[in-house]
């Protein structure tokens, strides 16, 4: 890797510590760069062009995907721009290298699957595990915030009129609360909820 895709890494987890971004941000660098087979100074528009075809018609990425990978490539040459004297001009154009969204409903999984999934769960025997799946389907977390939860964030029996809920740490340091169903809170298995 070269170096300044080193301290982009390093200065991205600087910016947010408790982000994965810098992970993923890297990740994409990385297989843009051996994609293009050049350095980064010899980068064009006209690459950044090809490479969305690429990852649209090979790849097989979705909108949002090559979207996250031309943010890490725009990121990448502003902190250039921060960093080097002779910095070479951002190849990625917001207004032309931006892939439409199409208007997307939120999935919502088949009844079988979570009941195999918690079925699952439960065999394994980790109460971790099922109390972790269950805030995640029971109350809408992402991975992330599950993995930030503490002990002190959940609040079993808050003040009067006040419902039990659950702090959450999302993205950006934002705070919300979750409610918490009576079934979450009595640790039911899902077969039986």
């Amino acid at each position: 890797m070269v170096p300044e895709v080193l301290r982009f890494n390093k200065w991205l987890q600087r910016r947010s510590p408790h982000a994965c971004t810098h992970i993923h941000y890297i990740g994409d660098l990385k297989l843009f760069f051996t994609w293009a087979g050049k350095p980064f100074p010899a980068i064009t528009i006209r690459d950044v062009d090809a490479y969305i075809a690429h990852c649209q018609h090979v790849l097989g990425n979705s909108p949002g995907t090559v979207n996250r990978k031309l943010t890490a490539l725009r990121a990448f040459y502003a902190f250039l721009d921060l960093e080097l004297d002779d910095a070479p001009a951002n190849p990625v154009i917001p207004k032309r290298h931006y892939v439409q969204r199409g208007e997307q409903l939120p999935r919502v999984p088949k009844e079988a699957d979570v009941r195999r999934l918690f079925a699952a769960i439960e065999a394994a025997g980790d109460a971790r595990d099922h109390a972790m799946f269950l805030s995640m389907y029971a109350c809408g977390l992402r991975v992330s915030e599950v993995r930030k939860l503490s002990m002190s964030d959940l609040l079993l029996r808050p003040g009067f009129g006040s419902l039990p809920r659950l702090l959450v740490h999302g993205k950006r340091n934002k705070q919300r609360c979750a409610p918490l169903l009576s079934n979450w809170r009595e640790g039911r298995s899902w077969g039986r909820i």
